[in-house]
């Protein structure tokens, strides 16, 4: 056995990769690696979040880059548990780690963190909406996110309907905020009353000591939602204006510029963006239609190209073969450059035996790294299937390669030679003999463990309460209608059960939040307790939780209901604090008595729960209309 890829005769003849014999077996090889490099996707990505020598020298002379936030602009950035964490912020860690730079987090007010960056304090503003007199200060980044821009005002008011019905108010908004230049450009005369964030200008507001706030969409929800101020705010007309919220950086500062751009490009391609979104701002009951992803167009093209590459290549290669005698003399050194070519490439690339458990019969120093060995010839004489955590799934590829002849991006969990899981995208392809005989197994394989242990903790986040550890309402409306379905298929019930903590905003208001934070979390381990390991629980928000009982022939709702009551009835130690005054209303639904799918059934538990509240079980049925 042996371990040298290049022992086949590869040489160059002015540029232009040959070999002595007449088969065309390397040269298929050869344009079916070129090909399957162009259109992997990682590869792709990569290529484009390349930093130039001047990047990578501005990020070694300026480490670390120090990026600056609101303290208070939810969900995008803001403090919460006296950690800075938002949209941005996961992007700009994202970035970080992905672009290989060290990075570190400042926090302030609006107007004084674009101070920061125009004093050379900080190196990027994480958002910044892009306009014509702020691109004398600051160079922007391309659009991340689009933030609409109303006018909120109290919910009585019926005279401000429209920007025109500003004029002569008094206005409150965040300072800094690109709303007083959107009023002058506009020739609005009003008196401004400004204040050091959104959440603070709302407020005003609602105290009726401004007329209006021009706020950003997303932001002065968050605040309104979160505390319970809907009754006494709402918005009037059509956006005023759309923000494209950008990072920036101090004006003339196109290198670093250049840099986030690149790594927020890659977070588009790569999907990261997207699960940033849904993490943040969650998924509606009835996703509307979508354009087909930029990443899957780009995708098409791609492949369309190498496709085209790959006939151009094959052409290539049919001229080579009738050149071979003239180029004898220039063999050795073109036989060097590809030598080095495949010993400095970052994937693995190898020849396997299709005979279990498989042997390698080439591969190039990167496969070896991979996997953690010292040489190509260590590597070489471990069986391929051991390296396998389940070795079946060496079967399952040689199954599929006899069946479609090519696997492209298999991801599969193999293990190195020191014990440890690492995830690999593998693409192969199958080598027949004439007789239909499978003789090789020829592929490449990337070590992509980083970016799936990413990609899992996104998932995570975007499924789970990060209080409580449960499942959040985003889980809730995607397995709730899952239930709902197996029920009506298998002829069985099912039960919605909403719970609300009763006297639970006492427990905030005497003791604090970090109190009434750990009484939700003694509640999650309470029902975890109590329910069966089939059941699903759910933190819907606040202190409002939602409990799924699977679907049975007869299924008895009331006794879990008791328990339920009885168990989060119990007093909470909280420090050296007793507290006995909490206790919970639940609603129940019934499917399919009370509705055939989440949406209703959510509705009907929740009018069913608030009956509850004066009931002596603590605990009512729901009386919907199917």
């Amino acid at each position: 056995m042996t371990t040298d890829l290049y022992s086949d005769g590869w040489h160059c003849c002015h540029g232009r990769l040959c070999r002595v014999t007449s088969s065309p077996l390397i040269f298929s090889l050869l344009g079916w690696f070129l090909g399957i490099l162009l259109i992997h996707p990682v590869v792709t990505w990569a290529a484009q979040a390349k930093l130039t020598p001047a990047e990578q020298q501005f990020l070694e002379d300026n480490s670390p880059i120090v990026f600056v936030s609101q303290s208070q602009y939810p969900p995008f950035e803001f403090l919460e548990n006296g950690e800075r964490t938002g949209m941005t912020i996961e992007l700009a860690r994202w970035m970080a780690t992905e672009l290989g730079f060290s990075a570190r987090f400042l926090d302030s007010a609006f107007q004084e963190a674009q101070n920061l960056v125009i004093d050379g304090k900080a190196h990027v503003l994480t958002s910044l909406f892009y306009s014509d007199l702020r691109e004398k200060k600051f160079d922007f980044t391309k659009a991340i996110f689009k933030v609409p821009a109303y006018i909120f005002v109290r919910s009585e008011r019926t005279d401000i309907k429209a920007l025109k019905d500003l004029d002569g108010k008094r206005i409150a908004m965040q300072a800094g905020d690109y709303a007083k230049e959107f009023l002058d450009n506009h020739k609005i005369t009003y008196e401004p009353l400004y204040t050091q964030n959104f959440a603070q200008a709302t407020d005003l507001v609602i105290a009726q000591t401004a007329d209006a706030v021009i706020g950003d969409e997303q932001i002065v929800w968050y605040h309104v939602y979160k505390n319970r101020l809907v009754d006494q705010i709402k918005i009037v007309g059509k956006p005023l204006y759309t923000g494209e919220n950008c990072m920036a950086v101090k004006d003339g500062n196109r290198v670093l510029a250049g840099i986030l751009d690149k790594g927020i490009a890659l977070a588009r391609q790569t999907g990261t963006l997207d699960k940033i979104n849904r993490k943040w701002l969650g998924i509606p009951l009835k996703p509307e239609e979508r354009v087909m992803p930029q990443a899957f167009s780009q995708l098409i093209l791609a492949m369309s190209l190498a496709v085209i590459l790959l006939i151009l290549i094959w052409l290539w290669n049919v001229r080579l073969r009738k050149l071979v005698a003239k180029r004898t003399a220039e063999l050795e050194s073109s036989e060097n450059q590809y030598r080095t070519l495949i010993e400095n490439v970052n994937v693995g690339v190898y020849r396997t035996t299709s005979i279990y458990p498989g042997h390698f019969i080439k591969l190039n120093p990167a496969l070896a790294r991979i996997f953690g060995y010292n040489s190509e010839k260590e590597l070489a004489d471990v069986p391929v299937a051991e390296l396998y955590v389940d070795p079946q799934e060496r079967s399952a590829l040689i199954d599929q390669l006899l069946l479609e002849g090519s696997v492209k991006g298999k991801v599969m969990e193999m293990r190195r030679k020191d014990g440890s899981h690492i995830w690999v995208a593998c693409t192969a392809t199958a080598e027949f003999d004439s007789d239909g005989n499978l003789k090789w197994i020829d592929g490449i394989i990337e070590d992509i463990t980083k970016r799936k242990q990413h990609e899992d903790q996104l998932s995570y986040h975007a499924y789970h309460d990060p209080l409580t550890g449960l499942l959040n309402r985003n889980a809730l409306f995607e397995r709730l209608e899952e239930c709902v379905k197996n029920a009506l298929r298998y002829d069985r019930q099912l039960a919605v059960l909403f719970i609300d903590l009763d006297h639970f905003k006492k427990v905030n208001d005497n003791f604090g939040h970090e109190y009434g934070d750990e009484v939700l979390r003694q509640v999650a381990r309470r029902f975890k307790k109590i329910l069966r390991e089939a059941d699903l629980v759910f933190r819907f928000g606040g202190d409002e939780f939602a409990v799924v009982l699977p679907g049975s022939k007869s299924l008895e709702t009331g006794p879990v209901a008791d328990k339920i009551v009885v168990e989060l009835s119990r007093s909470y130690h909280v420090n050296s604090k007793v507290i006995d005054f909490v206790c919970p209303s639940i609603g129940i639904a019934i499917c399919p008595k009370h509705g055939v799918d989440g949406k209703t059934l959510l509705r009907c538990a929740d009018k069913a729960m608030y009956r509850a509240k004066s009931a002596p079980s603590k605990y009512m049925f729901g009386d919907c209309v199917k």
